[in-house]
Parts: C-alpha cells; structure tokens; sequence
C-alpha cells in the first residue's frame, strides 16, 4: 500500500485554494455593476428649494399685504370721520339758513336799505336787488328741519317759519309816521327750501331766493290699545294701586326727591318735577296684570300748572314687594305701548 506525503498533499490543497479564489475574484469583477440613479435626490432637491422659494414669496406677500383687521378698523375709522364731518355740514347749515330766513321774513316798514344790509351777510347784491323790499313782516319763531343733498358742494335747507304780515289799515298813508300807522296782522306757518352753496372750509351763501313749499306729511299712524283683552286686576288690587299712585304723583309734581323715592323700585330712577305744580287727583285708571306680582298701570290725570289746567297721561309699571307697590318705571305713552 502506497501512501502520499502529508507535505505534499497540504501543498496541492493550498494551491487549490488560490486557484479557486482566483476564479471567485475574476467572476467577480467580470459582473455588470448598476450605479444607483440619482433622479430620487433630483426630485427631492427641486421639492425643497420650491418649498423655500413658496414660503419666502409667502412671507413677503404677508408683510406687503394690510392686515384685514386693520383695514376693517381704517374702513371704520374713514367713515365715522366722513359721517363726522357730514353732521358738521349739517348743523352749520341749519344754522346758517335759520338766521337767514330769520332775516328774511324781517322787513320793518318797508325799509329797503336796513333789508338790504342784513341779506348781504347771506346772498349775492345781485339776488338782493331782484327781491320786493315793500312791506312789514316779522318773524315769532324760526326753525330749519331737514336738509337735501343737491350736489357734492350745494344742498337744500327746509326751515319752518312763524310770520307775522302786516298790512295797513284804510288810510294810514294820511300819517306820516310809519311807526305809528295801524296794521292788520295775519300770522301764517311758512315753510321755506334754502338753496345753499359751500367751499371746501365750510363758508356758505344762499344762492338764490328760498322757495315756499308745503308743510311736511304726518307719518301714517294708527293708534292701538296694545293691552286690549289682557287681564285687568281685581277692584281691590286697582284701587290699592291707585291709592299708591296718588300719593306717588302727588309726590312727582309737587315735592321733593325724597318722598318720591319712597315709591320707587331703584331710587332717583324718575325724578321730581318740583315746580310751580298742583296735583288734582287720577281721573281714571286701568291696571293690567303681567305676572306674579307685576303689574302695568295706565293712568289719565289732571294738574294745574302756573294757573293752567293740563291733562296727563302715563303708564307705569309696578311690582308688589313686602307690603307695597313699587314703581319700576314710568312713560308717557297710553296707547301704543310696546
């Protein structure tokens, strides 16, 4: 039997070895290798610098851009200054056209020049001089009560007038005195449109003669007894009521603070009339439950004022506490009551 050298065989296994890892290294790096594609980091990249480009553009949008509340209060601001300045035109030219229509309708015994001289404060010579200067008229109470916009520069002032015309009597033109010549007086309600012309700071002129037109419409009302077919108290709770409500007017018209107090709910909440007054007692009377313990009294009465008799009429509500009737408040409508 043959046997190999143990030096030689670990030889041939080295070898073998080497040749194999040869062959595992060449097969190797005779495989195809795949780069990976950089077209996700493109993406990504391109995704951020929008992203940074987005929020810097939004950034400034919202630094440039007003901030709506502040716009909302400058919108608010702009109109309380336009509506301020709306009621300073308004009251300037009230103003204005009652001292003109006061002067006006004031012509003393056909005094031309003295008429003259007042107008010009308001209109043109040339609108003065086209006015009849004849006559004796006199004003008793003088008042503007609406007002037009006519244009951006120029509005319409209505005035109401209380005229006195005075014509003389047969034959007067015998006395040559005019102040002591006698008139027939016809007093008369005029109402008046004022055209009006103003600048820019304000300053007015009456463009031309003011236009007579008629008295302004009542409003189309109808009176209602809102408390028709409501509960009515009982005759004891009425009369206790009115009881309470005697000594309380009698109180309001005549006395002090503090009696009238002592019938009301919060102090000092209506306040005494004090003054030149005579209570002459509730004529009549109609209480109205509301609920527990509250009740809405309607009252007709009569008091005599520096020597006049005048008739009043309130309603008052009332609530009933401890072992009295209280007054929560007092007003001066009997009808057409909310």
């Amino acid at each position: 039997m043959f046997f190999k050298k143990k030096g030689t065989n670990e030889k041939i296994d080295k070898e073998t070895k080497e040749k194999n890892k040869d062959k595992s290294k060449k097969k190797f790096l005779d495989k195809p290798v795949k780069l990976k594609s950089a077209t996700g980091i493109r993406v990504a990249r391109f995704t951020l610098w929008a992203l940074i480009v987005f929020l810097i553009i939004r950034g400034a949008i919202s630094v440039l851009r007003p901030d709506p509340i502040n716009s909302i209060l400058d919108s608010q601001k702009n109109f309380e200054a336009k509506l301020s300045k709306e009621n300073l035109l308004e009251s300037r030219a009230f103003s204005f056209a009652e001292n003109f229509t006061e002067e006006y309708f004031n012509l003393f015994f056909g005094d031309s020049e003295d008429y003259t001289n007042r107008l010009s404060k308001y209109m043109d010579k040339e609108i003065i001089n086209s006015l009849d200067k004849s006559g004796y008229m006199t004003t008793d109470y003088v008042k503007a009560y609406s007002v037009e916009r006519y244009s951006e520069t120029q509005v319409d002032v209505f005035v109401y007038a209380k005229v006195q015309f005075r014509t003389e009597k047969p034959e007067q033109d015998k006395i040559q005195d005019v102040t002591k010549r006698q008139y027939d007086i016809n007093q008369r309600d005029v109402y008046v449109k004022v055209p009006i012309y103003f600048d820019e700071n304000g300053n007015m002129i009456v463009e031309d003669a003011p236009l007579l037109v008629a008295a302004p419409e009542k409003v189309n009302y109808k009176l209602k007894d809102s408390y028709l077919g409501k509960e009515v108290a009982n005759n004891d709770t009425t009369n206790a009521i009115k009881d309470s409500l005697n000594q309380f007017l009698k109180s309001y018209y005549q006395e002090d603070q503090t009696q009238v107090d002592y019938f009301l709910k919060t102090p000092g909440s209506i306040k005494a009339v004090r003054s030149d007054n005579s209570f002459n007692g509730i004529e009549s009377i109609k209480v109205i439950v509301l609920g527990s313990n509250k009740y809405k009294a309607i009252v007709e009465n009569k008091i005599t004022s520096s020597g006049k008799n005048l008739k009043q009429k309130v309603n008052l509500d009332l609530v009933f506490e401890g072992d009295k009737y209280l007054i929560e408040s007092m007003d001066t409508r009997t009808l057409n009551i909310k």
